[in-house]
Protein backbone atom coordinates (compact mmCIF):
# COMPACT_ATOMS: atom_id res chain seq x y z
CA UNK A 1 0.00 0.00 0.00
CA UNK A 2 1.18 3.36 -0.73
CA UNK A 3 1.68 6.02 2.66
CA UNK A 4 2.46 9.66 1.64
CA UNK A 5 4.37 11.60 4.43
CA UNK A 6 6.28 14.72 4.59
CA UNK A 7 9.63 14.22 4.32
CA UNK A 8 10.22 18.23 5.93
CA UNK A 9 8.11 20.38 7.48
CA UNK A 10 4.67 20.18 8.43
CA UNK A 11 2.47 18.52 5.83
CA UNK A 12 0.64 20.73 3.35
CA UNK A 13 -0.24 20.40 0.24
CA UNK A 14 0.35 22.75 -2.69
CA UNK A 15 -2.90 24.78 -3.70
CA UNK A 16 -3.47 23.32 -7.02
CA UNK A 17 -3.54 19.54 -5.18
CA UNK A 18 -6.57 20.17 -3.10
CA UNK A 19 -8.27 21.98 -6.38
CA UNK A 20 -7.31 18.90 -8.27
CA UNK A 21 -8.90 16.83 -4.93
CA UNK A 22 -12.31 18.98 -5.09
CA UNK A 23 -12.95 18.22 -8.33
CA UNK A 24 -12.42 14.26 -7.92
CA UNK A 25 -14.64 14.29 -4.49
CA UNK A 26 -13.09 14.57 -2.01
CA UNK A 27 -14.78 15.57 1.12
CA UNK A 28 -15.45 18.97 2.19
CA UNK A 29 -16.42 21.25 4.99
CA UNK A 30 -16.97 25.33 4.90
CA UNK A 31 -15.89 27.42 7.12
CA UNK A 32 -19.27 28.49 8.53
CA UNK A 33 -20.22 24.27 8.71
CA UNK A 34 -17.18 23.69 10.82
CA UNK A 35 -17.79 27.18 12.94
CA UNK A 36 -21.48 26.61 13.25
CA UNK A 37 -20.56 23.08 14.83
CA UNK A 38 -20.32 23.11 18.26
CA UNK A 39 -18.24 19.89 18.46
CA UNK A 40 -16.00 21.00 15.76
CA UNK A 41 -13.12 22.12 18.61
CA UNK A 42 -13.42 18.93 19.86
CA UNK A 43 -14.35 16.36 17.32
CA UNK A 44 -11.44 15.24 15.28
CA UNK A 45 -13.26 13.26 13.48
CA UNK A 46 -15.64 15.86 12.08
CA UNK A 47 -12.56 17.24 10.27
CA UNK A 48 -10.23 13.72 9.46
CA UNK A 49 -10.14 13.22 5.88
CA UNK A 50 -11.75 16.80 4.87
CA UNK A 51 -10.74 19.69 2.86
CA UNK A 52 -11.86 22.68 5.11
CA UNK A 53 -13.07 25.43 1.93
CA UNK A 54 -14.67 28.88 1.65
CA UNK A 55 -12.38 30.16 4.65
CA UNK A 56 -12.54 34.07 4.48
CA UNK A 57 -9.00 35.81 4.34
CA UNK A 58 -10.25 39.25 4.34
CA UNK A 59 -9.20 40.22 7.64
CA UNK A 60 -7.40 36.85 8.39
CA UNK A 61 -4.13 37.54 10.65
CA UNK A 62 -0.91 36.28 8.83
CA UNK A 63 -0.60 33.05 10.30
CA UNK A 64 -4.27 32.14 9.16
CA UNK A 65 -3.62 33.15 5.82
CA UNK A 66 -0.74 31.27 5.49
CA UNK A 67 -2.65 28.13 7.41
CA UNK A 68 -5.10 28.32 4.82
CA UNK A 69 -3.62 29.28 0.96
CA UNK A 70 -6.21 29.66 -1.39
CA UNK A 71 -9.44 29.86 1.35
CA UNK A 72 -8.91 25.84 1.74
CA UNK A 73 -6.84 23.11 3.21
CA UNK A 74 -7.30 19.93 4.12
CA UNK A 75 -7.06 18.41 7.55
CA UNK A 76 -5.96 14.94 9.13
CA UNK A 77 -5.93 13.27 5.81
CA UNK A 78 -5.74 9.19 5.72
CA UNK A 79 -1.97 9.02 4.50
CA UNK A 80 -2.91 6.17 2.10
CA UNK A 81 -6.36 7.41 1.21
CA UNK A 82 -6.47 6.62 -2.65
CA UNK A 83 -7.99 9.88 -4.27
CA UNK A 84 -4.93 11.72 -1.95
CA UNK A 85 -2.46 9.49 -3.06
CA UNK A 86 -3.46 9.88 -6.99
CA UNK A 87 -3.73 13.75 -6.75
CA UNK A 88 -0.25 13.67 -5.42
CA UNK A 89 0.88 10.94 -8.41
CA UNK A 90 -0.45 13.28 -11.07
CA UNK A 91 1.04 16.25 -9.78
CA UNK A 92 4.38 14.42 -8.48
CA UNK A 93 5.57 14.23 -5.05
CA UNK A 94 8.07 17.25 -5.80
CA UNK A 95 5.40 19.55 -6.78
CA UNK A 96 2.47 18.64 -4.50
CA UNK A 97 3.74 19.95 -1.17
CA UNK A 98 2.81 23.24 -0.48
CA UNK A 99 6.20 24.76 -2.05
CA UNK A 100 8.48 26.50 0.49
CA UNK A 101 6.97 24.52 3.48
CA UNK A 102 6.99 20.78 3.11
CA UNK A 103 8.91 18.21 1.25
CA UNK A 104 6.28 15.24 0.25
CA UNK A 105 7.38 11.11 -0.29
CA UNK A 106 5.14 7.96 -1.18
CA UNK A 107 6.49 5.12 0.25
CA UNK A 108 5.20 1.63 -0.25
CA UNK A 109 4.34 -0.91 2.88
CA UNK A 110 2.99 -4.17 2.60
CA UNK A 111 -0.97 -4.10 2.83
CA UNK A 112 -1.09 -5.92 6.28
CA UNK A 113 0.95 -3.75 8.02
CA UNK A 114 -1.35 -1.64 11.00
CA UNK A 115 0.23 1.61 10.92
CA UNK A 116 0.60 5.09 12.03
CA UNK A 117 1.98 8.35 10.15
CA UNK A 118 4.45 10.06 13.59
CA UNK A 119 6.38 13.43 13.70
CA UNK A 120 10.39 13.23 14.17
CA UNK A 121 12.40 15.60 15.94
CA UNK A 122 14.71 15.94 12.59
CA UNK A 123 13.88 18.62 10.44
CA UNK A 124 10.33 18.73 11.46
CA UNK A 125 9.78 15.25 8.74
CA UNK A 126 7.47 12.10 9.46
CA UNK A 127 8.28 8.46 9.16
CA UNK A 128 5.87 5.39 9.22
CA UNK A 129 5.50 2.78 12.07
CA UNK A 130 4.48 0.34 12.93
CA UNK A 131 1.43 0.17 15.71
CA UNK A 132 2.45 -2.58 18.43
CA UNK A 133 0.44 -3.29 21.54
CA UNK A 134 1.84 -2.00 24.42
CA UNK A 135 0.75 -3.03 28.68
CA UNK A 136 1.68 -1.42 31.60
Amino acid sequence: MKVVISTKGDFKLAPEVIDKLLVMGYPTITEKEYIGNPDSFYTKELLENTIITDVNLENASSSIREEFPNGREIFAPVRNESLLIQAIESFGVKNAGLQGHCILKIIDIPDDVDFEVTNTDIFMSEMIIEKHRTWS
